[in-house]
């Protein structure tokens, strides 16, 4: 879905204002959790969704992975600068 903001700003503030009201009405009505994209225009805000998307997947598995790793740190033994290094994971 596509929404020009151009004459709420004046009202609600930026798009990225707007965006937030958005996602936390949505969220306290529905309980739904959304993604808005915002931009000048419908393809970079399609863009910047998109890299938002993939931004926030990659984020998960990398903490997925962190998680994994400081396990198995656990399970063996590992040198000492091993184990100062492994919270910065």
């Amino acid at each position: 879905c596509w929404l020009d903001v151009t004459a709420s700003v004046a009202l609600f503030g930026s798009g990225e204002t707007i965006a937030h009201m958005i996602r936390e009405n949505i969220k306290k009505e529905l309980g739904l959790t959304i993604s808005v994209g915002v931009s000048f225009n419908k393809v970079f805000a399609s863009f910047s969704l998109l890299s938002a998307m993939i931004l926030s997947a990659f984020k998960s598995s990398i903490s997925a992975f962190c998680r994994l790793i400081r396990s198995i740190a656990n399970l063996i033994d590992i040198s000492k600068h091993s184990r100062v290094c492994l919270p910065l994971l």
